[in-house]
């Protein structure tokens, strides 16, 4: 038998009764338990006895204090901002916020500056990684083969030299093709 009410919402007559549960702080759906009310007594606290209806994924249900409303449930989602590319993280239920795009902004074109920086990073180090070998082999055929030993010391100082020469031509082709902005 089911409870019944009076004005102030206490138990004139004992009964169960199945309570839909909400949060206190969004109003949102929390789930639901069959009670016992006693004479003298309301429904637990933050419940109703209305239920909600069937849950969607996506959706939530959110009790007004007289009845529910199926709401749009992004939080945890990430939005980006459309004008300025900022990301944010969805906390609260609704729909999207106004001017919010879920598509990644894309990323801006380098400038010239940010590109011939990079690629003249990367030649340096690729040269730096060069020259360090090559000076290694002219140590070891130093050390190895002795003083007397000339034919690959010089061949090493050959190629350190045409390293040089083909890291200053590097270094002016990507100063050429990136010119400043």
């Amino acid at each position: 038998m089911k409870p019944i009410f009076d004005e102030n919402g206490l138990a004139i007559s004992p009964g169960e009764l199945r309570c839909f549960y909400y949060s206190k702080k969004t109003g949102e759906y929390t789930g639901y338990s069959d009670e016992y009310i006693n004479i003298g007594v309301s429904l637990p606290a933050l419940s109703t006895d209305i239920n909600p209806g069937d849950v969607t994924i996506g959706y939530v249900y959110v009790f007004s204090g007289t009845s529910w409303s199926l709401e749009e449930d992004h939080r945890g989602e990430t939005v980006y901002n459309t004008e300025t590319g900022e990301k944010l993280i969805i906390t609260d239920i609704g729909p999207y916020p106004e001017g919010t795009s879920t598509t990644k902004p894309p990323e801006p074109e380098p400038s010239n500056d940010e590109k011939r920086r990079i690629a003249l990073l990367s030649i340096s180090n690729e040269y730096q990684s060069d020259i360090t070998k090559l000076n290694i082999a002219w140590l070891a055929a130093a050390v190895s083969d002795g003083v007397n030993e000339s034919a690959k010391k010089d061949a090493v100082i050959a190629q350190i030299n045409e390293r040089k020469a083909k890291y200053a031509q590097d270094r002016a082709s990507v100063i050429a093709q990136y010119p400043e902005d």
